[in-house]
């Protein structure tokens, strides 16, 4: 499992009601586990648009994560718009039905309005991810070489969630991890930073990216992030660190220190 796609479900997003803090996490803790991110999309509360989304990442990454979308509600989509893409049939799970009889029964001492039920309904050969936080449960698909996780847009549910199922789930399937390493420069202009370097911007491995620290432009600090993949950190510093010390031999002069990230 080398890539991912993340997708935010919720028209709220879109219209600035909420703040999506859930992409920027999940980003940061799959760079962890060495599986690159390379898109993150949101997309409203539309059946026909979820769908479209979903087809599309599913052919260009090995993983495809999804957040929001997950309850009782009309606008809650996300589950009967995977059962599409993949082309199953939704079905009652038991373990669902009788966790959200359980989470009623501790929180308000009753029984599930009738509509409650709908967050049992999965895509047929879904393995449940559960839900010890809230209601509903997000599933693991695999369809057509890709694996589909789906979470709510609930952040410490969805931490959870991630932390209990998909993450061990990916280190079991790991092929290294990501590193970097953040050189910080001032004094030194962005424009003035990339030519002294401009040879080693197109290495494909480790990649060079120049960032603008704080500061006014021109006399603020700039970074220079080098990244690498390895099974190891210890086999990723090992590759970072002629380039590493090409880039502080050339801006010795300007150079802040760094450190790995």
């Amino acid at each position: 499992m080398k890539d991912a796609e993340i997708v935010a479900i919720g028209s709220e997003i879109l219209l600035g009601d909420l703040v999506d803090t859930n992409t920027p996490w999940l980003s940061r803790r799959l760079a962890a586990l060495g599986v690159v991110v390379h898109r993150h999309t949101t997309v409203g509360d539309d059946k026909e648009r979820i769908v479209a989304t979903l087809l599309e990442a599913a052919l260009r990454a090995d993983l495809v994560v999804t957040v929001g979308g997950l309850g009782a509600t009309p606008d809650d989509l996300t589950h009967e718009c995977l059962r599409e893409v993949t082309s199953r049939e939704m079905v009652e799970y038991s373990e669902a039905r009788r966790h959200l009889d359980e989470v009623f029964e501790r929180t308000a001492g009753r029984k599930p309005p009738p509509s409650a039920y709908e967050q049992a309904l999965f895509p047929e050969g879904s393995k449940l991810i559960p839900n010890p936080l809230g209601t509903a449960m997000g599933v693991l698909l695999e369809a057509d070489g890709a694996l589909f996780a789906t979470f709510p847009g609930v952040p410490t549910e969805m931490e959870r969630m991630f932390e209990e199922t998909l993450e061990p789930l990916i280190r079991r399937r790991s092929e290294g991890i990501i590193v970097s390493q953040t050189l910080r420069f001032a004094g030194i202009s962005e424009e003035e930073l990339a030519d002294e370097v401009r040879d080693l911007l197109g290495v494909p491995d480790p990649t060079v990216a120049p960032l603008v620290g704080p500061g006014e432009v021109g006399v603020g600090e700039v970074d220079l992030r080098v990244t690498t993949r390895a099974v190891t950190r210890e086999e990723a510093e090992k590759k970072m660190e002629p380039i590493v010390q090409e880039i502080l031999y050339r801006l010795s002069g300007y150079s802040l220190g760094g450190g790995h990230e």
